[in-house]
């Protein structure tokens, strides 16, 4: 018992000697011994604390800096996309000015009923001339038909609807066909005789029959040719040269040269 009370009161001595010195010590001895004593025993704590305010200083210069990036990102997007634009409009107004006929623009506001392009809807309607069965178009070619116009908006069946014919020619040679739309976005031309002049890469344009589509509008390209032997005849499949789904800007064909051949052609009226 009394070994295990012998540390204790030796502490207890070194104790009240360290304290008796401290007293009785010169007022600068004091404050220097307490500060060195603080410096061990609040380091560990003084440079946790540091680490921490570092890791938030660290955050919240992460946080600025990815809200600069995406401010600039979208500024860069946004550029971008008035560049491009303004090139858009730019072609629109040059063919606008070389084409002879009197066109009114549009920009394309909906895809009505999600058909993949069937049919689009323009902000310009009766007000600005459009009506039923005009032509439409746009800087990279033909697009479709009016079909429906209120005051203010239209709305255009392009190309892709089933229900759309087109009269057309092989610019190369003057084969002329009916031009229909197929699944996945592609167009046909049928009963071409076989004997008619019709290769992969020719283009495909507007004849002028039917009465909608003045001729000489680019189409598309013939992108394969396949013989019928039985009923010798070409059927000829067609890539359209307009992205409908990604047309933005389009001009409807309000009025055309009076040269423009209003005939009919049969069953393949244009529509």
């Amino acid at each position: 018992m009394a070994r295990r009370s012998a540390p204790a009161a030796w502490w207890f001595i070194l104790f009240v000697s360290l304290s008796f010195s401290l007293i009785v010590s010169p007022l600068t001895f004091k404050q220097d011994f307490a500060s060195r004593l603080g410096s061990v025993f609040f380091f560990p704590a003084s440079r946790a604390a540091m680490f921490l305010n570092n890791v938030t200083t660290l955050l919240q210069d992460n946080r600025a800096l990815r809200a600069i990036l995406a401010s600039q990102t979208v500024d860069h997007a946004r550029l971008f996309e008035l560049e491009d634009q303004n090139e858009r409009l730019k072609q629109m107004l040059g063919m606008k000015e070389v084409l002879p006929f009197d066109l009114r623009p549009g920009l394309v506001i909906a895809h009505p009923g999600h058909l993949g392009g069937e049919y689009l809807a323009i902000d310009a309607g009766s007000e600005a001339g459009l009506a039923p069965d005009q032509g439409v178009i746009s800087i990279e070619g033909l697009v479709g038909t009016v079909v429906d116009v209120a005051p203010g908006n239209a709305q255009i069946r392009t190309l892709l609807s089933p229900d759309s014919r087109v009269s057309i020619l092989v610019a190369r040679t003057g084969v002329g066909g009916i031009l229909l739309s197929e699944r996945m976005g592609w167009f046909t031309i049928g009963d071409i005789p076989i004997e008619a002049d019709v290769a992969r890469g020719d283009t495909i344009v507007t004849s002028g029959l039917g009465g909608i589509f003045p001729p000489g509008l680019k189409v598309g390209t013939v992108m394969k040719v396949e013989d019928d032997r039985r009923l010798l005849v070409h059927k000829v499949r067609v890539r359209p040269l307009v992205r409908f789904s990604r047309v933005r800007e389009v001009f409807a064909i309000v009025g055309r040269e009076e040269a423009t051949n209003r005939s009919n052609v049969g069953e393949g009226r244009e529509r």
